[in-house]
């Protein structure tokens, strides 16, 4: 009796251990891509997600013309050019233009302006080289410039590349109230013509 009390008070024993022992607990380390992406998001959705949508053009944005204009550079040797853009390009918005560059004073206004000869021949491509009539513009302004002659020749050196390169012309006629330029300085007789100056940063008078 006593060996078999001693062997139940055993089995308590090795029960009541084995219920004492501690539960083990497997900690699962997450990986590098579940730490840059905690929320378990695929792929596609991150991709989605950061994606920047794309800025349409503005539907009501002016359309600005571009157009070369010719200044007389800072120590009057010669001229610079550049692109400025427009609203709409006419000779009068090229005008105030040469007036707020200082080419021009602003009491200098257009009488008129047309062109005859042939049409635009393209870009690159000189309107009377295919044999056909030169395009000539013809200028009229409502004064002439008051200026010593150095300057003057390079004011109007400006007015014709400015008129002649938007314009595409072989060339320019400037008048004074419809009669060949004529001023303190420079005289042109009828048939006196402008060309473009292609030299234009350097002149020499």
């Amino acid at each position: 009796m006593k060996k078999l009390f001693m062997c139940f008070a055993g089995a308590m024993m090795v029960l009541s251990l084995a219920a004492c022992k501690p539960t083990e607990v497997t900690e699962t380390v997450p990986t590098v891509a579940e730490s840059a992406n905690p929320e378990g998001l695929t792929p596609e959705i991150m991709m989605e997600s950061t994606e920047v949508p794309e800025k349409l053009p503005d539907a009501n944005a002016p359309i600005l013309e571009k157009a070369a204009l010719y200044s007389i550079n800072s120590a009057g040797t010669g001229l610079v050019r550049e692109i400025v853009d427009l609203d709409e390009m006419t000779e009068e918005t090229l005008m105030e233009q040469l007036v707020e560059k200082g080419v021009l004073d602003s009491a200098i206004e257009i009488n008129t302006f047309g062109i005859s000869g042939d049409i635009k021949a393209g870009p690159g491509v000189k309107a009377g080289s295919a044999g056909g009539e030169d395009r000539i513009g013809s200028l009229d302004l409502a004064q002439a410039v008051s200026a010593d002659a150095s300057k003057e020749q390079m004011i109007l050196n400006a007015i014709a590349n400015t008129f002649i390169e938007n314009y595409e012309l072989d060339k320019l006629e400037i008048l004074i109230n419809g009669e060949p330029y004529t001023s303190a300085n420079i005289t042109m007789a009828a048939g006196d013509y402008m060309t473009l100056t292609d030299g234009y940063e350097e002149i020499k008078n």
